[in-house]
């Protein structure tokens, strides 16, 4: 054989090229061998000629080589032999040839183009040509289906289309490697290019890789996502992958990742769908990529030559290179030697300069550079240097920037830049420590450059000279001077930098020190040009960065570490050193922050971080890093993941790192201020207390910023600045500064404030000359002060005194020994919170019923508009009662402004609040304000409680709360445990969207530190809920030390109803006895429906006799008021109440925080009179009362008055129907529902008896015509079932309304509810009218099917008892106990129990939300609920609403009662259904009732209903069905139409006696416009297999309709059009195989274009022994005609000794029907073949196309029509006649795995997938005991027919999302490589079958799937 052994490029570490290729001439089973011992592959082929091969090998160097050939038979050493043999060796050394099943095996040819390993090789070799594959082997002639839509392609597939270079990193984490076959899949916006296999090696995917491929297909324009994912299954092909590039025609895309794809890391996921990265999903334009060839020659004299590490950075006009390492594995840059480097980036000519460096390692690190010569293709650059990189040498410098020349033996371009530096002369102002310079000019920076020279430089008023060499910088623009903190006084004054490149000098100001313990900290400051005069130099935008170690071993640093910021056009920061503040700073697993100031350069485009490698362990593994930008409102991360460290990874010890821009945060601006304050020169001006300062401009106010630095600050005389950050709030009018008083000389003298803002240029001088002292001048310490020059107003603000007049109220206990504060805010800002120390009326302020008058004084506020009052809480008896606030200016024109309180501020008293917001116009002031209700989750992490005060801030783009002390939460005392959530109200002005969130301690307490998982903040005006994580640690001892965060808002909420607010005024009657300590309820009617009940209560001692309470409620809108119900549950010592009346206030439009004061269309007021007694002892006994709302004059807001209806309530006539229980009734009418009443008081004394009446009056607001009423009973008493008859209601002069009933309402009867919804027969109809109108009830009427899960949590059940309330698009459905279990009967609510409950009630449309809660009553009240899933048949809808929450006392946040929402997505939908009425009539013979279960199927013209076992979910179960019954049934079944086909009954055969004589069935439904229905199918026959044919089902055809008006006109019609009966011919012929034969059971179903047969028994054949081997077994079945059979199902029970069978084919005839055949040829067996016993057959001859018609047309229903004399469906006709694409019926069988943590609840889909073709998600949802371990279980779907399936993806959605952020779909597994039966076996089948290999979950484990089509 002819073998070609091409050389070139094999061997990573060298590169050797021959002239031409080299022909060897050898036997077979050769190594060619290198002398370096690489191995060198080879292949049979056919040879190549000089002219095929590459151009640039004819021009190559010509090489030895020594080539040793070694004669070897064991295949498996060839380290290139093809994977198959290498396996086939190593498994027991199978030799070839060898016999498998028949058929001889050789060994596989290897042909080294499909060889892995060679992958890259040939990618590099053989790019710009076809595959090398085509060459060796041609296209087979024809591929089976399934490979041609499977396209893997590799990195050497084939060509056609685009180009696409995909580039995929791997991370540096441990195990992210993967040896799994990987494949990825583009999408753009002009298509989609199908999956492709990237493949380059075996082993390619390793750790920290980054792999290149190459990949073809069609143009699909610009990239918009790609899928990526892998098939490895265990977690050894774990992979974590970083990120994927593609490259195409010039343009770039980069895909971040940065997640684990594997099955038990991370969240479970194999696969990602990414999206291109950047806000806007912009493609880069991917430069112009050139190879450039560096020639360094290292000195020639002696130590030239260095050990260190050598790195080169390229300038030039397109930009600059990142810092690349010089290596090309020789031993470089040795003394006198030249060294060759090739680097291939972007084009950056012309080059401008280089910078070169070491890392000074090594043993002689120190390199004397002669010069480099760089060249490309087109270009050549000399850069002369002459000089030491040494730290010991010379300028002891290791990095130098050299300029460009084109001079090969001249010199480089240097200017000489003369420095001066200028050191102020002030105490203190030298410095021993060592001083560096950076300059930035246009052209580019320099290098970092130390200060020095032979005198003793940078002493006090010195000025110092230094020369700094560099290549040409342009014109300077800013310098960087910092030191290094070092020698014994390294503080330093710099008072100014002036640079000179000797035509122009370049000023740079400084004055301020650079010192740790002087202003800022800062020893690193940056400097601009021309920015030094009055009004502030420029110190930079500030960047807060956070550098996040890794928690792993040895992953922190004791280095020094830096970094260097990039914008977007390359402008650097220069290097910032991060300053360490604690010595635990950059420790393992820390997070910490620094703040540092450089040049705007916000959105950064890239970092460089590193460290200086001192320390006892400098090591250093970096997780990440983000900067932010508050001035740009802008926060960037950018990863990391790697080591910086010499022996870790790769040695380096600085990276550049790119931003993942995916994780970019967007926030509110913020803007820096240059703060200058003067000192008075005068005797004690200074102060030591902390000062602060608030700035107010045209765009709103800054938050309080401190005024400190390390500086002895406000001294006599002084002039301290400071700089500091704020939100930007526009050209300044005014500012407020003030001290905390808190040291002993405090008093200050303040001269004047200059505030410069550098983004704007705006400065702003602000004077004062008075003392800030509670000994001089007023006494106080706050002084505001308008702009008198660079203001928003040419004229400065008068600054005036406002008179303000407190008056505490008269209650008991009103006065307050706390300290009162107050705000008073009007139209151009507010006065901030000023203590109201100093009282003009009298020394003992705030005392019970006194007027205290003060004053404040502020800069003119414009009109006034609300006011803050507050106190500190402290004192013998800080409860105070405030009545009003009356403020009084001189631009107050109409007099004083009364702001009316009359609230507690009292921790124990009203809501609990120390502190109310009032609005300039008292009137229901409560609406002005908006309720946050605010959750705190504390994480569950060890000590993450805390005892400290927490206390919170809330801004949003409307204002701020202010700072606010979390005080009382709800529902518990101990705040802020472990694991706890804590709730607090909060009432303040609307904020608008909310942007940002500051929470806090004090840092007191036993255990101050606290880790907060995250803040929810729930808006009800709204409807929406924000999230803000946190997950940190608020600590001095954990993570940063921080013990305040900024938290910001995830960008997704939860949505809910929103809510508006009433505020309601109860006036108790001033009589004796009249107050009440029961609990008061109320609920609002309107034109929009009714509100909720809602409890009024507080803190408060409320409803005391001739008291006025105030409350505030949130509900919905219910629209224009016309009643209000209100009544208490007569509990407490003094229950009863005489209530006088009520005001009722309604929000009409929402008013923001600007205005002033209510319109008249604002606000409605709604007056309701009582004047009566709500106690049972008093009045009529009612506890309740309605009132009517009318206006101020008394008139009726709706023209309805008061009535009395007489509720008369009827008790069957049956045994034990009394009931010794409460009942309550509930009536429903056009105006509403009159709310739950006791029926108490009936004319006999005692009610409920046996066939007995009770007279009730029930006095209502009038609801107009009734419609249904609910009434129900507690469960009380010795004896509590009822069995009520009907119920009537009559109100005044109306006609009576009859709601019938006929139930029981009992536990252990019917269906085991002890509440029933009641419609009302039609108007003038009587119970004698009840059969006629029993349909039309029971469609009032529907039936939800509620599953409740328990969560499987230590002690998650519960004891208490459950309610829940449903609330729907129509109505809501009151309380509802659940009480009656049909899963559980016994216990309820257990530990990780599913509990189903059947809930009958009006239809309240589709659920929105539901509440659910418990009475906390029982041993274990505590309870874990995970989710509530509710069906909804009438609307076809079943939804998920998770919770995953504690309710109850002791856990979470304690409370009893929940709100929850579903997940939409998580919504199935499936046919409607609609109420039928059935009637069963068994004959009366002898034994003609039965005991099993009785089963019917409808067949209608819209479809069928399948199987509806007939129960009635009735305890007395046992009584239907007996001989002479009529039994009735009214189930809700899918809509099938009105049109009856026929119906199929049966049942099951079970019980004792199950054989069934039935008469007739009759099915009546009501059509469109109230009609109904009523077919009769006649039968008269045995339905028992002891009798007749032994079937246990019939089919019936109806006999007549019989359609009855609303009217009662009654009308029979006869079916004309109709099928007939048929007996079928079934002929079975088992297989002729050993073992064939069986004794099982058999059962068939057929299926034709008229419907099916139902399941029949093949009972009885003309042979005794049925089933034997190569037997033929003829049976009849009689049943109604199918039309044209298409299939049938077959079945066996696997009973008997012998069960196993092989059919080989059944034919089927009809009367006047050919015979069908329908082919098997296959086992049905639990131990052979497939493992099944139930298989479905498809007829021989008929085209899948046409079966796919046939049963997409059963499934519509039957529409008949005689066509020929033959009766023919019309939706089969439809079928044939439409060319579209329909959908066929996939049969999914599923057979789950046998462990007992295998199974899974929840909910699966599939998606099947063809090549490029795939379905949408397939539910896989049918029955609620779906996927239990062990169980096999076919499941029908539909779905478009795709073709050949190649891949299937199985997903489970969770049931509940565990999270309280935006919820994920989780679980999604993808199957890849099917294995195909033969094609011989598929035509037997008569389909297709593909058979999909295992899929293992993490959680939900499936152990095979099999697909048949």
């Amino acid at each position: 054989n002819e073998y070609k052994s091409y050389l070139s490029d094999v061997m990573e570490s060298q590169c050797y090229e021959v002239e031409d290729p080299l022909y060897i001439e050898v036997p077979p089973s050769v190594v060619l061998k290198h002398h370096s011992q690489h191995h060198i592959s080879m292949e049979p082929r056919d040879l190549w000629t000089p002219e095929s091969s590459n151009n640039a090998l004819r021009n190559s160097k010509r090489h030895k080589f020594n080539v040793y050939l070694y004669r070897t038979n064991d295949h498996s050493s060839l380290p290139y032999a093809a994977r198959s043999a290498i396996e086939d060796s190593h498994r027991n050394r199978i030799s070839y040839p060898r016999i498998e099943r028949g058929k001889k095996i050789l060994m596989p040819e290897y042909n080294s183009f499909n060889d892995p390993h060679l992958q890259a090789y040939y990618q590099r070799k053989f790019q710009s040509c076809r595959n090398p594959a085509s060459v060796t082997s041609g296209r087979p002639k024809s591929r089976p289906s399934s490979a041609r839509s499977q396209r893997s392609v590799s990195s050497s597939g084939s060509r056609g289309g685009e180009e696409y270079h995909v580039t995929v990193k791997t991370g540096d984490v441990k195990g992210a490697g993967t040896s799994a076959r990987v494949f990825i899949t583009l999408y753009g916006n002009k298509g989609k290019m199908g999956k492709r296999r990237l493949q380059q090696n075996s082993h390619n995917f390793s750790r920290a890789s980054t792999l290149e491929f190459t990949v073809y297909g069609p143009n699909i324009g610009d990239l918009t996502k790609c899928d990526v994912e892998h098939d490895g299954l265990g977690e050894q092909e774990a992979w974590y992958l970083e990120e994927v590039s593609v490259e195409c025609n010039g343009r770039k895309w980069i895909f971040p990742c940065n997640q684990w794809l594997s099955l038990q890391k991370g969240d479970g996921k194999r696969d990602r769908q990414l999206v291109p990265q950047g806000p806007t999903n912009k493609v880069k334009t991917v430069p112009v990529k050139k190879t450039y060839e560096i020639t360094t020659i290292t000195g020639d004299k002696r130590g030239a030559g260095t050990d260190a590490n050598v790195f080169i950075t390229i300038f030039g006009k397109k930009g600059r290179t990142p810092k690349i390492q010089l290596t090309n594995g020789h031993d470089t840059f040795e003394r006198g030697q030249t060294d060759l480097f090739k680097i291939r980036t972007n084009s950056l000519d012309p080059i401008q300069k280089i910078r070169v460096e070491h890392d000074n390692s090594g043993f002689g690190p120190g390199w004397f550079l002669q010069k480099i010569v760089m060249s490309s293709s087109d270009s050549k650059y000399y850069f002369h240097c002459n000089n030491w990189l040494a730290d010991d040498v010379g300028d002891k410098q290791i990095a130098r920037d050299i300029a460009a020349s084109d001079d090969a033996s001249g010199s480089s371009v240097c200017v000489k830049y003369i420095v001066t530096v200028i050191t102020g002369d002030k105490m203190g102002a030298g410095t021993d420590a060592d001083v560096y310079i950076q300059m930035f000019g246009e052209c580019g920076e320099t290098l970092e450059k130390r200060l020095d020279n032979a005198r003793n430089n940078f002493e006090k008023g010195k000025t110092d000279v230094f020369p700094v060499e560099s290549p040409p910088l342009g014109e300077l623009k800013r310098v960087t001077i910092r030191h290094d903190n070092s020698g014994p006084s390294p503080a330093w004054y710099c008072q100014s930098v002036s640079v000179s490149d000797g035509s122009v000098t370049y000023n740079f100001p400084c004055d301020r020190w650079l010192a740790e313990d002087e202003e800022d900290g800062q020893v690193q400051v940056e400097l601009w040009q021309g920015k030094g005069q009055e009004g502030g130099t420029n110190r930079g935008v500030l960047y807060k960065i956070t550098t996040y170690t890794a928690d792993k071993r040895g992953a922190g640093t004791d280095a020094d570490v830096f970094i260097t910021l990039f914008g977007k056009d390359d402008t650097s920061s220069g290097k910032l050193i991060l300053k360490r503040d604690t010595i635990n700073a950059f420790r393992r697993g820390r997070e910490d922050v620094f703040e540092v100031r450089a040049a705007g350069l916000s959105p950064l485009d890239r970092v460089v971080i590193g460290h200086d490698d001192s320390g006892a362990a400098p090591g250093w593994f970096l997780d990440k890093v983000t900067v932010e930008c508050p001035s740009r409102g802008i926060c960037q991360t950018f990863l990391c993941r790697k080591w910086l460290s010499r022996d870790e990874g790769d040695g380096l010890i600085e990276r550049e790192l790119h931003e993942l821009e995916s994780a970019r945060r967007e926030q509110a601006k913020e803007s820096t201020y240059e703060v200058w304050i003067w000192t008075s020169d005068m005797r004690a001006a200074g102060t030591d207390s902390n000062v602060f300062i608030q700035l107010y401009g045209e765009e709103g106010q800054t938050e309080i910023i401190p005024l400190d630095n390390q500086s002895n600050n406000f001294e006599r005389g002084a002039l301290d600045k400071f700089t500091v950050d704020g939100v930007a709030v526009g050209a300044l009018y005014k500012l407020r500064i003030w001290h905390d008083d808190s040291k002993p000389a405090a008093g200050w003298h303040l001269d004047k404030v200059q505030v410069f803002e550098p983004d704007s240029g705006r400065k702003a001088l602000f004077r004062c000359g008075r003392w800030l002292d509670q000994g001089e001048d007023d006494g106080e310490t706050v002084r505001e002060l308008p702009a008198v020059s660079g203001g928003l107003y040419p004229t400065p603000l008068p600054v005036v005194r406002y008179k303000v007049a407190v008056t505490t109220g008269k209650r008991l206990g009103s006065g307050t020994d706390a300290d009162v504060y107050l705000l008073i805010a009007g139209e151009r800002g507010d006065t901030g919170e000023r203590w109201l120390r100093k009282s003009l009326t009298g020394i003992n302020k705030f005392e019970k019923g006194d007027t205290n008058e003060f004053e404040v004084e502020a800069v003119c506020l414009g009109a006034l508009r609300k006011i803050r009052i507050g106190h500190n809480n402290e004192g013998a008896s800080p409860g105070w009662f405030c009545e009003s606030v009356t403020v009084t200016g001189p631009e107050v024109q109409t007099g004083a402004v009364t702001f009316l309180v009359s609230r507690w501020l009292a921790d124990d008293e009203d809501d609990g609040e120390t502190v109310r917001e009032v609005f300039a116009d008292g009137e229901a002031a409560l609406l002005r304000t908006t309720l946050y209700k605010i959750k705190i989750k504390t994480g569950d992490l060890m000590n993450a409680g805390t005892d400290s005060d927490v206390y919170i801030c809330i801004f949003g783009d409307k204002g701020n709360t202010g700072k606010i002390k979390l005080k009382d939460a709800i529902h518990t005392s101990n705040k802020f445990e472990r694991d706890r959530t804590d709730t607090f109200n909060l009432e303040r002005e609307d904020l608008g969207k909310l942007e940002k969130l500051t929470v806090g301690h004090n840092g007191e307490g036993l255990n101050s530190g606290w880790y907060l998982e995250y803040i929810e903040v729930g808006v009800a005006s709204s409807g929406t809920n924000i999230i803000f994580p946190c997950e940190k640690w608020l600590s001095k001892h954990e993570d940063d030390g921080l013990i305040e965060r900024d938290l910001f808002p995830v960008e997704d909420t939860i949505k809910y109803q929103s809510k508006i607010p009433y505020q309601i005024e109860i006036t108790t009657s001033d009589v004796s006895s009249a107050g009440t300590n029961a609990n008061v309820f109320v609920q609002l009617y309107g034109s929009e429906g009714k509100s909720e009940v809602v409890q009024l209560d507080n803190k408060s001692d409320n409803f005391e006799r001739g008291q006025e309470d105030v409350f505030k409620i949130e509900c919905r809108n219910v629209g224009e008021v016309h009643k209000l119900r209100i009544g208490h549950d007569g509990k407490g010592a003094q229950s009863g109440w005489h209530l006088a009346s009520i005001l009722l206030y309604q929000a009409v439009e929402k008013l923001g925080p600007k205005d002033s004061r209510w319109t008249k269309d604002s606000l409605k007021k709604y007056y309701f009179t009582c004047n009566r007694w709500l106690a049972r002892s008093e009045d009529d006994g009612e506890i309740v009362r309605e009132l009517l709302a009318t206006d101020q004059d008394g008139n009726p807001i709706l023209d309805i008055g008061m009535i009395t209806y007489s509720v008369t309530v009827q008790t069957s006539d049956i045994l034990g129907a009394a009931t010794d229980a409460d009942v309550f009734i509930t009536m429903f009418g056009e105006h509403g529902d009159s709310g739950e009443r006791a029926l108490r008081k009936s004319d006999n004394i005692n009610k409920f008896e046996r066939n007995q009446a009770d007279v009730f009056s029930v006095v209502a607001v009038d609801l107009g015509v009734l419609s249904k009423l609910k009434i129900r009973h507690d469960d009380s008493g010795t004896s509590s079932a009822w069995h009520l008859d009907h119920v009537v209601v009559t109100a005044d002069g109306a006609a009576p309304r009859v709601f019938p009933c006929q139930r029981w309402l009992a536990t252990d009867e019917d269906d085991g509810q002890i509440s029933r919804e009641l419609p009302a027969l039609p108007a003038g109809q009587t119970m004698a009218d009840l059969d006629r109108n029993s349909l039309y009830l029971a469609k009032q009427l529907t039936t939800y099917h509620v599953t409740v899960y328990t969560g499987d949590l230590f002690g998650a059940g519960t004891d208490s008892d459950v309610f829940l309330q449903m609330f729907g698009e129509v109505e809501d459905s009151g309380p509802i106990q659940l009480k009656s279990c049909k899963s559980n009967s016994i216990n309820k609510f257990e530990r990780d129990a599913k509990d189903l409950f059947f809930v009958e009630c009006a239809d309240v449309g589709k659920i929105i939300r539901i509440k659910v809660w418990t009475d906390g009553s029982g041993v274990g009240s505590d309870w874990f609920l995970e989710s509530i899933k509710i069906d909804m048949p009438s609307l076809g809808i079943k939804r998920t609403f998770p919770c995953e929450d504690w309710i109850g006392s002791s856990e979470s946040d304690g409370t009893l009662e929940r709100e929850l929402y579903p997940i939409a997505e998580a919504d199935k939908c499936y046919r409607e259904s609609t109420r039928w009425e059935l009637t069963f009539v068994t004959s009366d013979i002898r034994h003609a009732g039965t005991d099993a279960k009785v089963w019917i199927n409808l067949f209608g013209d819209k479809g069928r209903t399948g199987k509806i076992v007939l129960e009635d979910g009735q305890k007395d179960k046992d009584k239907f069905f007996e001989r002479g019954s009529n039994d009735v049934f009214m189930p809700e079944i899918p809509d099938i139409g009105t049109r009856l086909i026929k119906v199929q009954v049966g049942h099951d055969g079970k019980g004792r006696g199950d054989g069934w004589h039935l008469d007739r069935v009759m099915a009546k439904c009501l059509d469109g416009d109230g009609t109904a229905l009523t077919y009769t199918f006649p039968c008269a026959r045995w339905i028992d297999k002891g009798e007749e044919d032994g079937q246990l089902q019939v089919d019936l055809l109806p006999l007549s309709v019989v359609k009855t008006t609303s009217d009662g006109k009654e009308v029979t019609e006869e079916n004309t059009v109709t099928l007939k009966n048929e007996t079928y011919t079934v002929k079975v012929l088992t297989g002729n195989k050993f073992g064939a034969g069986t004794d099982a059971n058999v059962y068939l179903t057929m299926f034709g274009t008229l419907g099916d047969s139902g399941e029949r028994k093949l009972a009885k054949s003309e042979n005794m022994n049925k089933f034997q081997r190569n037997q033929v077994d003829t049976f009849t079945v009689d049943c109604v005609e199918l039309g044209d059979l298409y299939k049938i199902s077959v079945r066996e029970d696997d009973s008997g000794a012998g069960a196993d069978w092989f059919l080989a084919s059944v034919t089927i005839s009809g009367t006047a029907e050919n015979e069908v055949v329908f082919p098997c040829e296959q086992w049905f067996s639990k131990s052979k073949g497939e493992k099944k016993v139930k298989r479905t057959l498809y007829a021989k001859g008929m085209s899948m196309n046409e079966v796919e018609a046939a049963e997409k047309a059963a499934e519509k229903g039957i529409r008949l029509t005689e066509v020929g004399g033959k009766m023919v469906n019309e939706n089969t006709k439809e079928e044939e006649d439409t060319p579209e694409q329909i959908d066929i019926k996939y049969i999914i069988t599923i057979e789950t795995g046998p462990e007992d943590d295998m199974g899974t609840d929840a909910d699966a889909y599939v998606i099947l997938k063809a090549g490029d073709e795939e379905t949408e998600e397939l539910s896989l949802y049918q029955f609620d005991d779906e996927f239990k371990p062990g169980l096999k279980q076919e499941i029908e779907v539909e779905a478009p027919d795709i073709g050949e399936l190649t891949s299937i993806m199985i997903e489970c959605y969770n049931r509940v999302m565990n999270t309280p952020y935006k919820e994920e779909r989780e679980g999604a597994r993808e199957t890849t490589t099917p294995l195909p039966l033969d094609r011989a076996q598929r035509s037997v089948v008569g389909r297709r079958l593909v058979h999909f290999q295992r899929c293992r979950h993490c959680t939900h484990d499936w152990s095979s799937l099999y697909i048949p089509l």
